[in-house]
C-alpha cells in the first residue's frame, strides 16, 4: 500500500495561532511532534491503517517536513498515537 500523507493530512502547526485550532482527535487519528527544541506538530488520520502503516507515515512526515535539508527526524519514541520526531 502507498501511504499518501496530502490524502491522511488533517492538521498541523505551523503558522497555528493556538492549540485550541487543533481538530479533537479521534482513535484513527495519529500526532507527530517534531523537534523538540523546536516543536511542530502534525495530525494524520490514519483510518483503516495498521501499527506498521501508522509508523510509516510518522517517518514519511520526519523526512517531508525537512526535504532540502541534510537531514532529516526519525521516530524516537511512540506513546499511545503519538511518534516523537527527532
Amino acid at each position: 500500500m502507498d501511504i499518501n500523507l496530502e490524502e491522511l493530512f488533517v492538521w498541523n502547526s505551523f503558522n497555528a495561532e493556538s492549540f485550541s485550532d487543533m481538530p479533537h482527535p479521534t482513535e484513527d487519528m495519529i500526532v507527530c511532534i517534531c523537534n523538540a527544541a523546536n516543536p511542530h506538530v502534525a495530525v494524520y488520520d490514519c483510518k483503516g491503517l495498521n501499527d506498521e502503516q501508522r509508523f510509516e507515515v510518522a517517518r514519511q512526515h520526519g523526512i517531508r517536513i525537512t526535504i532540502g535539508c541534510n537531514y532529516h527526524y526519525n521516530v524516537v519514541r511512540k506513546i499511545g498515537n503519538t511518534y516523537f520526531l527527532d
